[in-house]
């Protein structure tokens, strides 16, 4: 927690399909002052297109501060959820994340998109990636992401 109060720079509220969370966010991480646009926009998206009750291992990459992967867990908590992130200090403050909403429970894993995962089988990966990875990245995520969906 050390870090978390060394780097958070504000906590903010947020609502997933009829859930509340918060979240410590961090001036080094992506969208330091609130949930950002696309984030809540795949988020929405999900919860209107995907059937849930069929899901039982999912995976957020690129996890930031864990918004993602958090919030389906907070909504659906049968669902294994792994969360994923190169950054150390994202890690981090999805684990505080993960205490701060009072659950438990969620894999971690400290790689780049899709390498060395503990789940080798996935029947949900959502990410936020940026566009500006650019389109080798991108093209390298999905395909990547066939051999374990």
């Amino acid at each position: 927690m050390n870090l978390i109060k060394q780097y958070s720079n504000k906590e903010v509220p947020f609502r997933f399909n009829g859930v509340n969370l918060s979240f410590f966010l961090s001036q080094r991480l992506f969208s330091s002052y609130t949930i950002d646009a696309g984030t809540k926009l795949l988020l929405k998206t999900a919860a209107k297109g995907i059937d849930f009750s069929g899901i039982k291992t999912a995976a957020d990459i690129g996890c930031g501060v864990g918004v993602i992967g958090l919030s389906l867990k907070k909504k659906y908590p049968d669902i294994d959820i792994l969360l994923q992130d190169r950054d150390a200090l994202a890690i981090a403050f999805s684990k505080a994340n993960e205490s701060l909403n009072s659950m438990e429970g969620i894999l971690y894993s400290n790689n780049l998109a899709l390498r060395d995962l503990e789940i080798r089988s996935l029947d949900l990966i959502l990410s936020n990636i940026p566009a500006k990875a650019g389109t080798p990245v991108l093209e390298d995520f999905v395909a990547g992401s066939l051999k374990y969906l």
